[in-house]
């Protein structure tokens, strides 16, 4: 069985606090400043962190900001480009127009002339017929009056 002393407790007790006490003024401030400063490190990380990520959303909000800007930029060249295209296509198709009034117009020149040519040379060949047909009919009115 388990004797209790009354000094022995009160000598346990004295140990006790007396322990406590030297732990509290050598140990326990020691652990609680080494505590303190890491959490004041762990909430420095924790606000460098937090700080990070309010960058990294800007930097992604500008980003996408930029991203739209080329998109929408893209967008506009290739509308210009269209147009100048389309422009172009519509210069072209005029100058073509053109030339072909112009071919249209030399070969109708080409024809006329043609035509002209054609006719001066029928006109004279009729002539040439004619004067012929004027000679025969001479010359056979000629021979009918040397026989009546």
């Amino acid at each position: 069985m388990i004797n209790i002393y009354p000094p022995s407790i009160i000598f346990t007790v004295i140990n006790v606090l007396f322990l406590f006490f030297i732990m509290k003024k050598f140990l326990f401030g020691r652990v609680m400043d080494t505590i303190n400063k890491r959490e004041e490190l762990l909430k420095g990380r924790f606000a460098e962190a937090e700080q990070k990520s309010i960058d990294a959303d800007a930097k992604k909000t500008e980003y996408e900001q930029k991203l739209s800007d080329a998109k929408t930029k893209a967008e506009e060249l290739i509308e210009e480009a269209h147009g100048t295209a389309a422009a172009q296509r519509e210069k072209i198709l005029a100058e073509a127009e053109e030339d072909a009034a112009a071919i249209r117009e030399k070969a109708k020149s080409s024809i006329e002339a043609d035509r002209e040519r054609a006719v001066k040379e029928v006109q004279a060949q009729v002539g040439i017929l004619a004067v012929a047909a004027a000679r025969k009919v001479l010359e056979a009115g000629e021979k009918k009056g040397e026989k009546a």
